[in-house]
Order: C-alpha cells, then structure tokens, then sequence
C-alpha cells in the first residue's frame, strides 16, 4: 500500500502543530489553596519537561532513536508529577511517531489509540482528526484495511466540520489508496479524483503530482494504460527541479511499467534509464550527505580535542604558578580551619543521611522477612493503581498465603514458622522482576503487585512461584513440605486499589476451599 508520502506529511503536520503547542508558556490559574508556591514548583518541571522534549526531537531528527526514548521517559516520569494535558499529549504523541518510524507498529497504535482518547476527552477536533488519520495509517500497515477506512471517515468528517480543506485533502487521499489496497477500484478512483481537485483548489503543486501518480498506479492495476500513461505523463510535466525525488522518481518507475504492459518497449527502456538515474543520483546524495555528517562530526571532534589540550595547558601553568607562591602562615590557618569545618559538616550530613535511611527502612520494611512491611505494599500499590488508571496498562495482584501455617507453629514450634516465612520471602523475592513489588501484609499472608503484566502472565508467574515453594527443603521432622495457595486479580475497572486486592482475596479464598496449594484468578 504506497501511502509513505502523505504519512510522513500528515505526521509532519501533526508534530509541528503539538510541538507550537509545547512551546507556548502556558499561563497557570491561580489555585485557591496552592497559590504561588504551586506555580514556582510547575514552572521549573514544565519547562525541563520541554527541555526534554525538544532534546528528543533532534535525537529523532538523527536517528538516535534509543537516546530520544531515553529523553521521553524522563519527561513523561516529571510530567507524572503534574496535570497538563498539553505536555501529556506531546509527550505520547512523540512516543507514537518514535515507533511508528521504526515500524514498531504496535506499540506506535497503541499510543495513537491513547491520543485518539485525550483528545476526544478533551473536545480538541482538530488534533482528534490528525489522531484518528495517524491511528488509520497504522491499522493499513497491519493490513486492517477496514478499520483504517472506518478512522479515515470520522478523521474526513471532522477536516470537513473544520473547514480544514488541507486536512479534507490528505483524508480524500488516503481512503482512495485504502480502498485501492482492498480492490476497490471503483471507489479509489472517486476518492483520489476528489482529492485531485481539492489539492488542485489549494495549488499544492507536488500533492497533485502525487495523487496523478496514486491515479496512475491505481488505473495500472485495473489494466487501464492508456489512462495510466496520461496521469504519469500529465505527473512529469507538472514537476519542477524542486520537486523532491521521492515524487518524481515513483513517476518514472510507474510509466516504465505502463509502457511495459503497452508493449512499447522502447519508451519503457528510455523511461526505465531515466529512472535509474533519478535513483543513482538519489544514492549519491545520500551518499555525499553522510559524508558530510561524518566530516561536521569529525571536524567537531578535532575542535573538542584541541579545546581539552589547550585546557589541560592552561591547567598545567596555573599549577606551576601555585607551586612558586610563598604561602603565608595565615593562608594555612584559614585552609585548616576551612578543611575542619568541611569535614565535620561532611560528617554531620553523612550521620543524618545514614539515620534518614535507617528510618525508612524501618518504616518500610517487614523486620522479620526483609521485603515491604504492610503500609509500604499498599502505598506501591495504590500508585501503581492510579497510574494503570491514567495509561490503561495492565495491572495485577496476587495474594499468596501459606498453607496450614498454624500446624507448622504448633508442630515444629514457632521459629520454624519464622524460618519459613524468611525463606519463603527471600526465594519469592528473588524470582520477581524490578518492577514487581512484594510485601508481607500480615501473619503468613503476602501481596505481590505485577506492573506491565496480563492476567495469563501473571499466571505463568504465580504457577512457578507456587512450584518453586512446594520444592523447597526445610528439614523439619514433622512437617515434609510446605505450600502456598494464590488469588489473582487483574484489574478491571475497580474503583480502588482496595476493591482490586479484595478481588484477588477473594480468589485466594476459593483456591483454600478448592484443596490448596493451587492458583486461582478472579
């Protein structure tokens, strides 16, 4: 499906119109209860949150793909902190075009999907229709072709409702060459002859030279060459030297072709040699362009490593200049006392840094097992929950309980049941990923929050967990094996953290009365 030019147009259009919106300095209300001291906290994070913005957009503009995820995680952490639905947007929006030009399709929808929803929650029409356009081109790519022209429509109708005659254009364009790639001819050509007269309205020189070419193709495949040969013909005519070569040379391939199938073998080799040379002349751009790159990079690099010498030699005076000075007594008392003063305030900062953290564990962390204590697995719970609330991204709890914990205590006395608990939190603890959280809520009862998973994960994980604890060796002489028994619950619309873990409670209560030792999902 050849809608390469007028994606990567539509995309331009749409980060340009979010990144004005970024680089506006957004007024704040004043709040009633938060007042200045709320606007100087914001204002710093806003605009290191544009800083990084635009920090991606140059890494993407070089290909730096990685480093720019890098930069848009960083502000989409700081801009968790606030509530500006701007910087929320282009932050996504930044993420989606990331993937969508490295053709990592999925993820590039899934983040076109959660644009499509902001905007319609926040009635903006116009970024909706290039939204739901974005979203439609990656549906086509996966060959969705009739969801992508269902997005198309309601994007058409929205340019329509607009008055944005550019945007009705491209939308024309576009459902033409879907329903092309459906075999629907009949169809395709009206859509892409509207879209020939509305670009012809609004003289955009190279979109219509485009879309004779899109006719051109479409009129190639339903064996119409007379018809085809006029619109490539008509196409070449039209172009100028700054006609970009990603337009003109489509033209030349789809008119050898043509007279190909014309059997008209000698305007096909004449239109074949001057594609060839369209796209040799194409390589060596390319080719001069990063030798370019590579001697800008080059020629920097000789300026830094020059800068660093020079630095280094000014260094190396100064510090033979200090070693030629007569330093007085006095100079070394005040250096003395300074070096004093410095490493009893080092000393001060380290204890209280050292007892802070002493604290925290303290307030944090079971003391028997070592993992979260019942308040710190709540509180990691319940901001995981919000923020599965805010992106839709999966979220689950699994509650796991020792069986026949009680019979293990009156068997082999009560420091068994702690050497139990201990081992049983270590083990449990070191199988989990960084972004799980794991906690002791209570007697023998544990929860573990799972970030990032689906249910059937979450399951795959809980069923190694319970196999991992049922293998375990404790030597006792009463007591052969120990057990768990989980509950699972994905969340799903719950209205709090507390609802989600009663559900997964709940689970865990019919694994008990379905025989132990066993996993169960809500």
């Amino acid at each position: 499906m050849n809608t390469t030019y007028h994606i990567k147009n539509i995309t331009l259009r749409a980060s340009l119109f979010f990144l004005s919106l970024v680089l506006i300095n957004t007024p704040l209300a004043a709040d009633p209860v938060l007042g200045q001291d709320f606007v100087n906290v914001t204002k710093p994070l806003e605009s290191e949150i544009r800083a990084l913005l635009e920090k991606a957009e140059v890494e993407t503009q070089n290909s730096q793909y990685e480093t720019a995820l890098h930069s848009l995680n960083d502000a989409y952490n700081l801009a968790d902190t606030l509530s500006n639905s701007i910087l929320d947007r282009s932050i996504l929006n930044s993420f989606a075009n990331i993937y969508y030009q490295t053709n990592q399709l999925e993820q590039a929808g899934r983040y076109y999907q959660q644009l499509v929803s902001l905007d319609t929650n926040n009635y903006d029409y116009e970024s909706l229709s290039v939204s739901l356009f974005n979203l439609a081109h990656v549906k086509a790519f996966q060959n969705n072709y009739i969801q992508a022209g269902e997005l198309l429509s309601q994007s058409l109708i929205l340019s329509e409702s607009l008055n944005d005659d550019l945007g009705v254009a491209f939308g024309l364009k576009a459902l033409g060459v879907n329903a092309q790639a459906m075999g629907d001819y009949y169809n395709a050509s009206q859509y892409l002859i509207d879209a020939l007269h509305q670009f012809e309205s609004l003289g955009e020189i190279n979109q219509i030279i485009a879309t004779h070419r899109n006719i051109g193709d479409l009129k190639l495949e339903e064996i119409k060459i007379d018809s085809a040969i006029a619109h490539y013909r008509q196409a070449i005519d039209m172009a100028t030297e700054a006609t970009p070569n990603n337009i003109i040379v489509p033209l030349y391939r789809g008119l050898s072709s043509a007279f190909e199938k014309a059997e008209n073998y000698q305007l096909a080799l004449v239109t074949h040699k001057a594609y060839s040379g369209l796209m040799n002349l194409e390589r060596e751009q390319q080719a001069h362009k990063a030798t370019q790159h590579l001697q800008v990079e080059f020629e920097t690099q000789q300026f830094a490593d020059e800068n660093t010498r020079l630095s280094q030699q000014t260094q190396n005076q100064q510090l033979e200049l200090e070693s030629t000075t007569n330093v007085v007594k006095i100079q070394y008392m005040v250096l003395l006392l300074t070096v004093g003063l410095l490493f009893f305030v080092i000393l001060f900062w380290s204890r209280s840094r050292k007892q802070e953290k002493a604290l925290i564990e303290l307030a944090t962390t079971d003391e028997l097992t070592g993992i979260f204590n019942r308040r710190a697995i709540m509180q990691h719970a319940e901001k995981e929950w919000h923020r599965s609330c805010r992106t839709k991204n999966p979220f689950t709890c699994l509650m796991l309980d020792i069986d026949h914990f009680k019979r293990i205590n009156d068997l082999e006395g009560h420091s068994a049941g702690d050497k139990v608990l201990k081992k049983l939190a270590d083990a449990i603890n070191d199988n989990l990923r960084q972004t799980d959280a794991f906690g002791r809520i209570g007697g023998e009862e544990f929860l573990l929050v799972s970030c990032e998973s689906k249910l059937n994960q979450t399951k795959v994980l809980a069923e190694r967990l319970r196999k991992l604890v049922e293998n375990f060796e404790y030597g006792f002489a009463n007591i052969k094996k120990v057990t768990i028994s989980i509950g699972l619950a994905e969340f799903n619309n719950e209205k709090s953290v507390n609802e989600l873990i009663q559900h997964a409670d709940q689970a865990l209560y019919k694994a008990k009365n379905s025989g132990r030792n066993q996993v169960v999902c809500y």
